[in-house]
């Protein structure tokens, strides 16, 4: 009697050759997933990203706070020139008009884009329990600097035009591409091809990763209200000045952390696969 296939069970000896099938395929992308029980998705949660991303960023503090400084010198810079440094009075930037505040705004988004791709790197080595270097961090971050630009330039280009029709497309846009830039450092993949991983890897998980972002978004206004007037009372302007760049510098090494964080978590949920192979490819 010939045994018969019912409610699409298939015999062992053919699911082993279509896993090792879909293995190779998986290995072909340069993704190398292991795949998920049918029907039973691993899980992502919000409380155990902030906590991962918190245990990551003391792990290494100064680490992470020294290559995130890179991205808030021009918001150093801007501050200092509306208090008259170095030009005196002159207020240089303000006197370039829009095209100086365009200038900033252009430098800061590379700067940004920079600093989370050197920040991946770092949190990956505290997250293996490796102590991250900064000149290897560095050494990722440029590797992969124009990608990164670009991917950065298309999800701003992206969220501003979904933003043109109302606020909520454009928080969803940005939901969809949040992992974007980690996507595309650690696959190596093109600033569209990864802006097109990332609304994979999200999908079915976009109201918690703005849920997430809500509350990154919530603790740093509140936290910077606080702090902006405490450092106001102080009455020194040189205060006020660093004291918002650093508190800039830590809210942009978390964001950053959380970002990466959250990228490894959805991998595991989505794909089984652990944080080992992840960082495998900067071996």
């Amino acid at each position: 009697m010939v045994p018969s296939v019912v409610r699409g069970d298939i015999p062992h000896t053919m699911s082993a050759q279509l896993g090792t099938a879909n293995a190779g395929e998986s290995v072909a992308r340069g993704i190398m997933t292991v795949n998920p029980a049918p029907g039973a998705p691993g899980e992502f949660r919000v409380g155990q990203v902030l906590s991962t991303s918190f245990s990551v960023l003391f792990g290494n503090f100064f680490t992470f706070v020294f290559l995130s400084a890179l991205a808030s010198i021009p918001g150093l810079l801007l501050q200092a020139d509306r208090f008259g440094w170095p030009f005196g009075s002159l207020h240089f930037v303000e006197s370039l008009g829009s095209f100086g505040t365009i200038l900033i705004y252009a430098v800061q988004i590379v700067l940004n884009s920079l600093a989370t791709a050197v920040v991946l790197f770092a949190a990956f080595q505290e997250m293996l329990d490796r102590k991250p270097s900064i000149g290897g961090s560095l050494a990722v971050g440029f590797s992969r600097f124009l990608p990164v630009v670009g991917a950065s330039l298309c999800m701003g280009i992206a969220i501003g035009l979904a933003s043109l029709l109302l606020v909520i497309p454009g928080l969803i846009v940005a939901t969809m591409f949040y992992v974007g830039l980690p996507v595309c450092v650690v696959e190596r993949l093109g600033p569209i091809a990864c802006l097109s991983r990332s609304s994979e890897l999200t999908k079915g998980y976009r109201w918690k990763i703005f849920g997430l972002w809500l509350l990154l978004v919530l603790l740093i206004a509140i936290s910077s209200g606080v702090l902006g007037f405490l450092l106001v009372a102080v009455g020194n302007v040189w205060a006020l000045v660093i004291g918002l760049f650093v508190w800039e510098t830590l809210c942009r090494a978390i964001q950053s952390v959380a970002t990466v964080v959250t990228y490894r978590d959805l991998r595991v949920a989505k794909e089984g696969i652990d944080t080992q192979r992840i960082a495998s490819v900067f071996d």
